[in-house]
């Protein structure tokens, strides 16, 4: 298993990753594309993923085009599919921290930028949740390796799937200063927004 030569990470969808040497024929650039707010955009991201996904061989990643990829998985039915998801206010709190402000572009109606950013996370979060996925909290996932066993095991039920264990000391101090995070004023504010905006989106669906 490996990832696509053109892209570093695996992530399909990002052109900041891509190749300087390779030029996809359609601008995969907008990141978290919404097919109501622009489908033309959203049509190049699913025929770009037409052409170069292979359905064996090699593993994908995203995490800038949520809207195109839940799309797009729920089109392709031969895809298994492994859901990392991570706290929102985590992600929340490091993308305001480093200035990322992509996930904006999937806001309703919020003038300032904080609120933007995290209204398009929640809706990146309702959309993949709709997925038929396999999915492990991160939490989970970087404790020791247990989470991502039996989440390969429930993917590849036909296969044998050896046990991950593992104790990573970088994944450990991450850890560390994301629970030192979680106690921060600022990280406070992004919950209270949280609530606030998970209570008015509802059961809607930007789709």
């Amino acid at each position: 298993m490996g990832e696509p030569r053109f892209t570093t990470f695996g992530e399909v969808l990002n052109p900041d990753r891509f190749d300087k040497g390779y030029t996809p024929r359609e601008e995969v650039r907008n990141f978290f594309v919404r097919q109501d707010r622009d489908p033309a955009a959203f049509h190049r991201n699913i025929a770009f993923l037409d052409r170069v996904v292979e359905a064996h061989g090699f593993a994908y990643k995203d995490v800038c085009q949520p809207f195109v990829m839940a799309a797009w998985l729920r089109s392709r039915k031969e895809f298994r599919i492994l859901h990392i998801r991570r706290n929102i206010a985590d992600v929340a709190a490091a993308m305001l921290r480093l200035g990322w402000v992509s996930s904006a572009a999937a806001a309703n109606h919020h003038a300032d930028i904080e609120s933007a950013v995290i209204e398009g996370l929640l809706w990146a979060d309702k959309v993949l949740a709709t997925l038929p996925a396999i999915t492990v909290e991160y939490d989970d996932l970087v404790r020791d390796g247990t989470a991502l066993s039996a989440a390969l095991l429930a993917l590849y039920p036909d296969f044998e799937v050896h046990a991950i264990r593992f104790r990573n000391d970088e994944l450990a101090a991450r850890h560390a200063r994301t629970m030192a995070l979680r106690a921060s004023p600022q990280y406070a504010m992004i919950e209270r927004v949280l609530r606030d905006l998970g209570t008015n989106l509802g059961s809607t669906s930007p789709e």
